[in-house]
């Protein structure tokens, strides 16, 4: 835990039980947290920033990758003999907009990494609310776009076999 050492101590080190109002007016115990908790997050905090610049720097790469692919897959198009069977520009253009997706949750980590770094140095609480909102987000993002790349397995799937019951029943593709 020697990574750890820089995350300042609390002031009150006194153990309190936090308490909310509910409209009820009973009284729930939230949880406490512990200096192991905020070593916890301080080294997620260095863990997201590390990924967050790897992701930006992806993001990056993508960008010139779908820039460079539309312009070489555009020239050799016309000078070729046989036509690229996709528009020339398309494959570049998917590469731009994987890249546009993938800017996002590399944002929210940098966010969550920030906001988690300056909760921590200056003990600020709304910064702490910050970061867990952008770290909500991360999840949030991961698990439509997992529901979304399940569904497109799906689909795929039910075109292969719709595919393959077509070229089964009519005795292949050139007839």
């Amino acid at each position: 835990m020697e990574e750890n050492q820089n995350i300042p101590e609390p002031e009150n080190t006194e153990e309190t039980t936090a308490t909310v109002d509910q409209p009820t007016e009973k009284k729930i115990k939230l949880p406490e947290v512990t200096i192991e908790s905020l070593q916890y997050l301080h080294t997620a905090a260095k863990w997201a920033q590390f990924l967050s610049i790897m992701g930006f720097i992806s993001v990056g790469i993508l960008c010139l990758v779908g820039i460079v692919l539309g312009i070489v897959l555009s020239i050799t198009d016309k000078m070729a003999s046989f036509p690229f069977p996709v528009p020339a520009g398309l494959l570049g253009f998917i590469y731009i907009i994987i890249a546009f997706v993938y800017f996002f949750p590399a944002l929210y980590l940098y966010r969550f990494s920030t906001s988690t770094t300056r909760a921590l140095v200056l003990k600020d609480t709304p910064s702490l609310t910050d970061a867990i909102n952008n770290l909500k987000k991360i999840f949030k993002f991961i698990g439509i776009a997992t529901i979304v790349a399940i569904s497109l397995y799906i689909l795929i799937i039910i075109g292969a076999v719709v595919f393959g019951s077509y070229i089964a029943t009519h005795g292949g593709l050139n007839q």
